[in-house]
């Protein structure tokens, strides 16, 4: 038998009637960090960032106590925006961690990259916290609207065309 490799084709060995009628594609090795990677973080990086300074604004634009209990904190601006955050961003990311595991990241990877990614959202919350404690009309006269916009602008753009 004869390698076929140079046309981009591995053989399974045996007679050459054999060997043309199995030939499997050859996996060659490819970075994990190739372009659809790279704009799948990049874009979940900037998302995240966009949720938490939604979620900081929030925050910054009820009037919360530090007596108040848990469940009046969760029903205050900044709770019902992190609750609803946190529903949409959980298909958002199973989907994010496929795309990664599909594009030739393992499972822990995948996981690792998913969390990186989360600082942002980490990061936007201590912007939209920290703009609010600047100017308090920062936070819900400019953030909110702005964050509340690209929300708007992304089912616009990505859902109303499907249907």
């Amino acid at each position: 038998c004869h390698d076929h490799s140079e046309n981009g084709y591995s053989t399974s060995g045996g007679s050459d009637a054999a060997a043309t009628s199995e030939k499997k594609p050859l996996l060659t090795p490819r970075s994990i960090f190739n372009s659809t990677v790279l704009l799948n973080l990049a874009a979940d990086s900037l998302h995240n960032f966009t949720d938490g300074l939604a979620i900081g604004a929030s925050f910054a634009a009820s009037s919360i106590s530090h007596e108040q209990s848990v469940t009046s904190l969760m029903k205050s601006r900044g709770g019902m925006a992190s609750l609803s955050v946190l529903m949409h961003e959980l298909p958002h990311e199973l989907g994010d961690f496929s795309i990664l595991v599909s594009n030739g990241m393992s499972k822990r990877q995948a996981i690792m990259a998913q969390f990186s990614t989360a600082i942002a959202a980490f990061l936007g919350t201590f912007m939209g916290l920290a703009a609010s404690s600047f100017d308090d009309t920062l936070g819900h006269e400019v953030l909110l609207p702005f964050t509340a916009g690209g929300f708007v602008y992304l089912a616009a753009v990505s859902i109303l065309p499907e249907l």
